[in-house]
């Protein structure tokens, strides 16, 4: 009777109390908070269950909370897993273990690719001869790359081997997570409840969607944080300089995978200057100068060098908002709505690990591994705050995954560290494992649900015109892939009608066309004051800036589309044909060879090299590009043109003729279509002249 009753004075007790009103307020958040604000993206997942398994959800999340309150003292389930991961069966259970965790992931895997660049990313494999590697992602893309190779080898068609090679890295990344969730788990903690409570509340997070086939290259990122972490316990028990070697070894892999793993660099000298020196209290001491002062000097570079690079500032937030978002900025409510959602979505407990990490800043500053975490996810969190969601934060969810791990893992070690010193009831603490699932099965079902997927999104972008064209394209993208042409049509139309932009952007067209120069500048000018950062638009104002005889405005415009998008084909198209009517030929073909670097299939730049050389008389490869040409789009009018006028070169007059004819059939309104025409007539008369007979 005194157990029972010292059992219930304990979980009763202040931090009891506490932990347990922060559960119920993730419940609360969960079952009401999309009422209370318009930006609730990541609050309203239960809005989406269908009748049935909301009121299945609605028991089972009263049975989690009752089972909060009850002080359980034998946990038969975490007894049985022990064994299984920690015992004498850990050999084939922990493989046990993994492989039906993959076995999940496969069986459950996304279907409909919304988030992030996901079919841009497919596009890249399945639609280009050569892929774009982008140097802060190289390994990211790579290492799918492989996969697609291996998986078209097969037989397999292109867009389908390019979802198979992204899906297989995240599966394979999900399994590595697991194993080294199991292997932290264990490492960190001595007693198996602690170790089960680990697992399970790393598990249970809602980053685990990233390992259910997600086509981004951000799941391998997640596998990388626990690796990192179980390294630096090591480091930190065995004080072997061979694991700070490894770990940079990770962060160096990290770094050719993708660029965030930069914000590993703060906590690896912490670890580095804690081994390095010899005194404890000066490696720390300077560990911790070495680390802070990094993180603030990258973000005062990164601000500075944003202040002369348009693509760059392009990436971030400032202190106030860039058109056409004037709205957004680092600190105004809407983003810090967006990172609210992003939380509750992707750590559904984050109050109670707020809290613990809170209290563990109390109890375990001399603990070395937790300021190693902390300094990572100090640098992780300003990461975080600063990129600017160009997608929107409920697309662009791929990228911050990897950004908010390293704080539930953080979270998990203080909440188990401290918990005897503050005298937390350890069953609480393992009923956050059913809480934890509870509050993120809503999010998972929802975005593994097409059709709820995207009615969610289409939600989102009833309130947020500015992300219109790239929610609307996605939208498209998946249901041509999934064959569903009636709806391919319909947001393919609703691309440019929901754009105010794009509406604009043609207007500044068509009133080029008709003559009407001066209020086709005067729009041009207006959205590229308003979308500064669109490429298109500063091409369309640099057109009418030839127009009018302005140079180098023109030249300027057409440098920053380049900046803006290093990786589109129109910049150096339009570029090459600057320098071409300015006859500075070299500079032309400078930036048509850096175009072939990374489009060498692109029909637009292969004419417009098959111009320079035409145009510097070098007829043989001319006539050879442009017989590419036609065999990669035998329907590029510019590839006959210059046939024909090759052939006309040689005295070739029937085939040219033939060839000019091809040309004009394809697209009697081009402006080179008059010339045509009245070449041909001459060759007529020329040919009739010389057999007056026919």
């Amino acid at each position: 009777m005194n157990n029972q009753s010292k059992n219930s004075d304990k979980l009763l007790s202040s931090q009891n109390v506490v932990v347990l009103l922060l559960v119920l307020c993730s419940y609360i958040i969960l079952f009401w908070g999309h009422t209370f604000t318009e930006i609730n993206w990541g609050l309203d997942q239960i809005k989406y269950l269908p009748g049935s398994l909301f009121i299945i959800w609605i028991v089972v999340s009263i049975i989690s909370i009752a089972l909060l309150l009850v002080n359980i003292r034998k946990h038969f389930i975490s007894d049985l897993l022990a064994d299984f991961l920690w015992g004498n069966k850990k050999l084939w259970g922990r493989w046990l273990f993994v492989f039906f965790g993959m076995a999940l992931f496969f069986c459950f895997r996304f279907e409909a690719h919304l988030y992030g660049e996901s079919y841009i990313r497919i596009a890249n494999f399945a639609q280009k001869s050569h892929p774009i590697f982008r140097w802060y992602e190289f390994g990211g893309t790579f290492i799918p790359y492989i996969f697609y190779q291996i998986i078209t080898l097969l037989g397999v068609a292109k867009v389908a081997a390019s979802i198979w090679a992204y899906q297989l890295l995240s599966i394979i990344s999900g399994g590595i997570f697991l194993f080294f969730s199991i292997k932290i788990s264990d490492l960190l903690y001595e007693d198996y409840h602690d170790k089960i409570t680990s697992l399970f509340l790393i598990m249970l997070s809602g980053l685990i969607m990233m390992f259910f086939g997600m086509v981004e290259n951000y799941p391998v990122l997640l596998t990388l944080v626990v690796i990192f972490i179980y390294l630096a316990a090591l480091a930190r028990k065995s004080s072997a300089k061979k694991y700070l070697y490894y770990l940079w070894t990770i962060v160096f892999i990290g770094m050719i995978i993708d660029f965030q793993s930069v914000t590993f660099v703060p906590p690896l000298l912490f670890v580095t200057m804690k081994l390095f020196m010899k005194r404890e209290k000066t490696g720390h001491l300077s560990g911790l100068v070495a680390a802070l002062c990094s993180i603030l000097l990258a973000v005062i570079i990164l601000y500075i060098s944003a202040a002369k690079d348009l693509a760059l500032e392009n990436m971030i937030l400032l202190l106030d908002g860039k058109s056409p978002e004037a709205y957004y900025s680092l600190f105004s409510r809407v983003h810090l709505a967006d990172i609210f959602n992003l939380m509750f979505l992707f750590v559904p407990l984050f109050p109670v690990f707020i809290y613990a990490v809170f209290l563990g800043f109390k109890n375990l500053r001399k603990n070395n591994l937790f300021i190693t975490m902390l300094l990572m996810v100090l640098a992780q969190i300003i990461y975080l705050w600063i990129i600017d969601p160009k997608n929107g934060m409920i697309r662009d969810i791929p990228q911050y995954s990897f950004l908010l791990f390293g704080f539930v893992i953080l979270g998990i070690y203080s909440l188990l560290k401290i918990r005897s010193k503050i005298n937390l009831s350890q069953s609480l603490v393992m009923g956050l494992c059913p809480a934890a699932l509870i509050l993120m099965l809503p999010g998972l079902i929802l975005h593994l649900s097409p059709s709820k997927t995207e009615e969610s999104i289409n939600k989102y972008l009833r309130y947020n015109e500015t992300k219109y064209r790239s929610g609307l394209i996605a939208l498209r993208d998946y249901h041509f892939e999934a064959g569903n042409i009636d709806k391919t049509n319909y947001y393919d139309q609703l691309v440019d009608k929901k754009d105010p932009a794009a509406l604009q952007s043609r207007l500044v067209g068509d009133l080029y066309a008709h003559g009407r120069y001066s209020e086709s500048f005067d729009y041009a000018n207006q959205l590229v004051e308003r979308y500064p950062y669109n490429y298109l638009y500063r091409i369309q104002r640099a057109n009418l800036l030839k127009h009018y005889k302005k140079l180098d405005e023109a030249k300027a415009e057409l440098d920053t589309a380049l900046i803006l998008s290093p990786y589109s084909v129109e910049p150096y198209h339009f570029l090459s044909e600057f320098y071409r009517e300015q006859r500075l030929e070299q500079k032309c073909i400078d930036v048509l060879n850096k175009a072939v670097s990374f489009a060498p299939d692109n029909t637009i730049i292969l004419i417009d090299l098959t111009g320079y050389y035409y145009r510097t008389k070098l007829y043989d490869k001319a006539d050879s590009l442009a017989k590419a040409v036609t065999d990669i789009d035998s329907l590029v009018p510019h590839a006959y043109m210059y046939q024909g006028l090759i052939a006309d070169n040689r005295k070739q007059f029937d085939r040219a003729m033939e060839l000019y004819s091809k040309f004009i059939e394809l697209n009697d309104r081009l402006p080179e279509v008059p010339i045509i025409r009245k070449r041909m007539n001459e060759i007529y008369l020329l040919q009739r002249d010389k057999n007056p007979s026919n």
